[in-house]
């Protein structure tokens, strides 16, 4: 749909574009500030309960948080999207909507991401919105949460190095992955305050450390995407980058929220004045896009959303406020 398909290509070969079409890691922030929030969470409530974990509304939140507004999506993309438009790519529409209508039950389960994934392309004709795998991909370490964050509340020590020892092991497996299946190294298509105070020393260097980290992993595939220069790309660096840009990528976001949370942030403190930059047509296109979803998420957020949260809100009322409530009852 580009007219000047050559000169896309040409461009998406510069190292400078690589911040955007290499850029699909960028998902790995969310991932990682979720997982900080839940785990976070999760880590003063057991605090709080002394240590009580209870599963039942740990899970059933989370379902009821979410299900109900991706639900309604999946509802409008399998009925009413294909009735709203008119184009010649329109069939792209009407195929995804019939991929949703097939395959709706797999993403309601979060097991989308795992049934049918041969049918998750361009050209499957029961090809369903793929970044659904993001949700499911979220859900699932959901589900596994709980065996990392209460050995970290437990055993503290013990838990820390079962959770590495894991990480170690969920690596070897991607890594296999890479390995067996010869998959490219990206899918882009071009504590104690005296502890804490000892870090400042190495404040500058966490910085410098994450900024190149941060810079490998989002320019470390530019010397290889031209063919004509690279025609295959070395095994090793396919692995390698394969395999270990996702966490690289979690690190350096793990540092900015460390960093800044303990006032070792220098950008911010830096700046004397707001930034632009230009580009016009595109900026103005994207803050469209960004306002329009953002109505249509407040009014699915206010009609489907807010019912489920109040339903959850009376199934499972926070324990502290019930026993306040019954305490001044009974007095």
């Amino acid at each position: 749909m580009v007219y000047n398909k050559s000169t896309a290509v040409k461009n998406s070969l510069r190292w400078e574009v690589q911040g955007l079409a290499n850029g699909l890691f960028m998902v790995d922030t969310f991932f990682l500030i979720s997982g900080l929030l839940v785990s976070f969470t999760q880590l003063r409530q057991l605090d709080n309960s002394n240590g009580f974990f209870n599963l039942k509304r740990f899970y059933f939140h989370r379902y009821i948080r979410l299900t109900p507004v991706y639900a309604a999506v999946l509802a409008f993309i399998a009925t009413l999207w294909p009735y709203i438009g008119t184009g010649p790519d329109w069939h792209f529409v009407r195929r995804m909507s019939k991929g949703v209508r097939e395959r709706w039950w797999t993403n309601i389960l979060y097991i989308n991401n795992y049934v049918a994934t041969t049918e998750l392309s361009m050209s499957s004709p029961l090809m369903g919105p793929v970044e659904c795998w993001y949700l499911a991909c979220d859900m699932q370490m959901f589900w596994l949460s709980p065996l990392f964050i209460y050995p970290i509340w437990r055993w503290k020590k013990t838990g820390t190095i079962w959770t590495a020892a894991s990480l170690i092991v969920f690596l070897t497996i991607s890594a296999k992955a890479f390995i067996v299946h010869n998959l490219p190294a990206t899918l882009t298509p071009l504590g104690r305050p005296s502890e804490i105070s000892r870090i400042d020393d190495y404040a500058a260097a966490g910085w410098v450390t994450a900024t190149l980290i941060g810079l490998t992993v989002n320019f470390g595939m530019a010397p290889f995407v031209d063919e004509t220069v690279v025609p295959v790309v070395n095994p090793f660096i396919r692995v390698s980058y394969g395999t270990l840009h996702h966490s690289a990528w979690a690190i350096t976001i793990g540092w900015i929220i460390f960093a800044c949370t303990h006032g070792y942030g220098a950008y911010a403190s830096h700046l004397r004045k707001p930034f632009y930059f230009t580009e016009y047509v595109y900026a103005t296109t994207y803050l469209g896009i960004l306002v329009i979803a953002f109505v249509l998420a407040f009014v699915v957020s206010i009609v489907v959303e807010m019912p489920f949260l109040n339903l959850d809100k009376l199934l499972f009322p926070n324990n502290s406020k019930a026993s306040k409530i019954k305490n001044s009852v009974t007095s």
